[in-house]
């Protein structure tokens, strides 16, 4: 299945690609603007800006609203991006998206939320630094910058080398 978010009219909308046929219409909260989605197997996150909120969708359920983004963020703090870990499968939320107080929020330990600034978008890729596999979280800031890199193991997150970003112009990873 794929999920559309139609962020003009606040719907989600659930395709079968193999019977090529709308599944699902899901309305939002009227005052839900979708900013980023992400999904994994059954389940998909969807994160508004306005108010900023996670909602998860599972397969056939309703749409719920997860708290605990919400308990995270001060009235100043607007989400702007979302990404899954590829094993825990747990979202990390990136606030304030291209501002010096920029943040990333990884909800299962939110106390290990961590600084980066100007951050504006966010991805989980391969560490080819590894013997083993595992994953890094990959931040993209400003135009013309290098990505940063964090190894994200429980309890720490670790900066590590740089992705050299020639010719990036500042939109999405």
């Amino acid at each position: 299945a794929l999920p559309i978010s139609e962020a003009a009219v606040s719907r989600l909308l659930i395709y079968d690609l193999v019977e090529r046929r709308l599944l699902r219409r899901i309305a939002l909260p009227r005052d839900a603007r979708p900013v980023d989605m992400a999904s994994e197997g059954r389940r998909v996150f969807l994160l508004t800006d306005t108010p900023s909120s996670l909602f998860v969708l599972n397969a056939w359920s309703d749409l719920k609203r997860d708290n605990s983004l919400s308990s995270e963020l001060t009235e100043a703090d607007t989400a702007a991006r979302l990404a899954l870990h590829p094993l825990s499968k747990e979202p990390f939320v990136l606030v304030n998206a291209g501002m010096d107080a920029a943040r990333i929020i990884p909800l299962a330990q939110s106390d290990e939320a961590f600084s980066v600034p100007f951050a504006t978008d966010l991805e989980f890729v391969p560490d080819s630094d590894a013997f083993e596999q595992r994953w890094c979280l990959v931040v993209a800031r400003g135009a013309g910058q290098d990505f940063a890199r964090f190894a994200i193991r429980p309890g720490a997150v670790s900066q590590i080398t740089n992705l050299k970003a020639r010719g990036y112009d500042g939109r999405g990873i």
